[in-house]
C-alpha cells in the first residue's frame, strides 16, 4: 500500500517524537496532522495472512528485522522468528503508483526521485535508502511519471514487460510512443535537465526529458526478463519491489544486495526499516508451486462461448494476480467450472493454499461471485473428496487449505458455478504449493 506523502513510516518513526513536540503548540491542525502520522504507521503494519514453508497462518503483523536479520512476526499472542527462506509470503505489493521509478535488469523496481547524472548513469533518492547512482546498463527502463491507480499500472506493466525487438521506446503523453535508439545529452549548464536524442532510420527526435513518460531500453539487449521467484522478493510501502541475494549489516542500517549486483543502505535503523516492508516472498526449496508445475488435466466446461484457460501465476486476463491488498507474484486461477489435475509421486507433503476470488476487473462486477469448490485425492486408484468449502465476494476472509498428501498419486481440484452463474466467478488459488515433509515415508 502506498502512503500520499513523500517520507513514510520510517521516518515518521525516526522523528515521532520531535513533530508529536512540535504540533502540539499548533492546535487543532496539529492535532489532525499527528493524528494522521499515527494512523499511517498503523495502516503500514496491517494485520496479514503469513504463509511458511510448512503453516499458512491467518493474521500476522511484521515486528523487526532482528540482530540476525531473521524476520520477527506477531502471531496472534506468540512471536514467530523466520529466516528469509522460510517465509514463503507475507503482504503484497501496490505496484509503482504516483513515484517515479527505475526497473533494474534483474527485475526490480527501485522508486524515488530521478536524476540523470550523466550520459550513462541515473541518480535515485529514496525515502528509504540512500542516494544511489545506477549505470543505464543495468536499467530495463525509466518510470517518470507513474500511474496514479494500481489498474493503471497493471496496464503500463503489461506494456513494458511485452515490448520486443532492438529497439529502444519511448512512452509520451496520450500514449504516444517513438521508437529508435535513445542517446542521452545533458543541458548546458547540466543542472536545466537532459534531452533524448532518438535515432530511427528516418531521422534524429530530440526530446526534453520532462516530455517523457516511461522509457524502455531494448528488450532484445537487455534479454529475457528474469523470474520475480528465484530470490528473495521484498516490496516496500513506496512501491519498491526488490530481488535480494543477500541482507547484510551496514552498521546499524542494513545493506541490500540485488541480484543485479546495485547495494542499497537503508536511511533507517535495522530496527526501523521493517516498518516500511509491505510485502516478503522467498522462493521456498521445499515448497512445489501449482503455478510452476504442468497439469495432467484441466478441463473448463463454459456455459458461454468463451472458453477459459487456465492462469499460471496471473488471472484470467492475463494480468498479475490481484487481491484486495496489492498484487500477488504466484498462484493459479480458474473460471468455475473448472477441473485442474497434478500428478503427485505419494511422499509425504502438505497441499497449502490461500483462496479466495478474484478482484473483478470492472467496478460492476465487484459484488457478484461466488464458487462450490473441491479437493480430490486420487490414493491407490480411489478417487476422493478430502476438502469441501465454498467462497463468495463477501467472504471476510479467504480459505487457508492445508491438506495431507500422503499416498496421493493425483490432486484435483474442482470450482463449480455458485449462486451468480458464471459471473465474477474467477477464482484464485494463492501460494499453492506441495509443500515436502521434512520426515519422507518409511521404506
Amino acid at each position: 500500500m502506498s502512503l500520499p506523502v513523500k517520507r513514510t513510516t520510517g521516518w515518521l518513526i525516526r522523528s515521532g517524537w520531535m513533530a508529536s513536540q512540535s504540533l502540539q503548540s499548533r492546535g487543532l491542525a496539529g492535532f489532525l496532522c499527528l493524528m494522521w502520522l499515527q494512523f499511517a504507521a498503523i495502516e503500514v503494519r496491517a494485520q496479514t495472512v503469513l504463509h511458511t514453508e510448512t503453516e499458512i497462518y491467518p493474521s500476522a503483523r511484521l515486528v523487526e528485522l532482528d540482530q540476525s536479520l531473521n524476520w520477527k512476526f506477531a502471531v496472534a499472542e506468540q512471536s514467530v522468528t523466520l529466516a528469509s527462506t522460510q517465509v514463503v509470503r507475507w503482504g503484497a505489493w501496490a505496484g509503482v503508483t504516483r513515484n517515479s521509478a527505475v526497473w533494474l535488469s534483474d527485475g526490480s523496481w527501485l522508486v524515488g526521485d530521478l536524476q540523470i547524472a550523466t550520459p550513462d548513469k541515473v541518480t535515485l533518492s529514496s525515502d528509504w535508502f540512500q542516494p544511489v547512482s545506477i549505470p543505464l546498463r543495468s536499467i530495463r527502463g525509466l518510470v517518470r511519471v507513474a500511474p496514479a491507480s494500481i489498474a493503471a499500472w497493471n496496464r503500463l506493466q503489461q506494456q513494458l514487460e511485452s515490448t520486443s525487438g532492438g529497439r529502444d521506446i519511448v512512452w509520451l503523453a496520450a500514449d504516444r510512443q517513438v521508437a529508435g535508439i535513445v542517446r542521452i545529452e545533458l543541458n548546458e549548464p547540466p543542472d536545466t535537465g537532459a534531452v533524448l536524442a532518438i535515432e530511427n532510420a528516418a531521422q534524429t527526435i530530440r526530446l526534453d526529458w520532462a516530455e517523457v513518460q516511461t522509457l524502455v531500453f531494448s528488450p532484445a539487449l537487455m534479454g529475457k526478463l528474469p523470474a520475480l521467484t528465484d530470490e528473495l522478493a521484498l516490496g516496500l510501502v513506496d512501491g519498491s519491489h526488490l530481488q535480494v541475494r543477500k541482507l547484510n549489516h551496514a552498521g546499524e542500517s542494513v545493506r541490500l544486495t540485488l541480484v543485479c549486483g546495485l547495494e542499497l543502505t537503508s536511511l533507517d535503523l535495522r530496527t526501523e526499516f521493517s516498518a516500511g516492508v509491505s510485502l516478503l516472498t522467498s522462493p521456498s526449496p521445499r515448497s512445489t508451486f501449482l503455478g510452476n508445475m504442468e497439469p495432467a488435466n484441466y478441463r473448463n466446461i463454459s456455459h458461454t462461448r468463451i472458453e477459459w484457460p487456465l492462469g499460471t501465476n496471473r488471472d484470467l486476463y492475463g494480468r498479475p494476480l490481484m487481491t484486495e491488498w496489492g498484487i500477488v507474484d504466484r498462484g493459479i486461477a480458474v473460471h468455475s467450472s473448472s477441473q485442474v489435475a497434478y500428478r503427485w509421486d505419494g511422499s509425504r507433503a502438505r497441499l497449502l493454499a490461500e483462496v479466495m476470488l478474484a478482484k473483478p476487473p470492472e467496478v460492476s462486477d465487484r459484488d457478484l461471485g461466488s464458487v462450490g469448490c473441491q479437493v480430490l485425492l486420487a490414493r491407490n486408484g480411489k478417487l476422493e473428496s478430502v476438502k469441501k468449502f465454498s467462497v463468495s465476494r463477501d467472504s471476510s476472509q479467504p480459505i487457508l487449505l492445508n491438506i495431507d498428501l500422503t499416498d496421493a498419486q493425483l490432486i484435483a481440484l474442482v470450482t463449480e458455478q455458485g449462486d451468480f452463474g458464471p459471473y465474477g466467478d474467477h477464482l484464485l488459488w494463492l501460494e499453492a504449493r506441495i509443500a515436502k515433509s521434512l520426515v519422507q515415508n518409511p521404506p
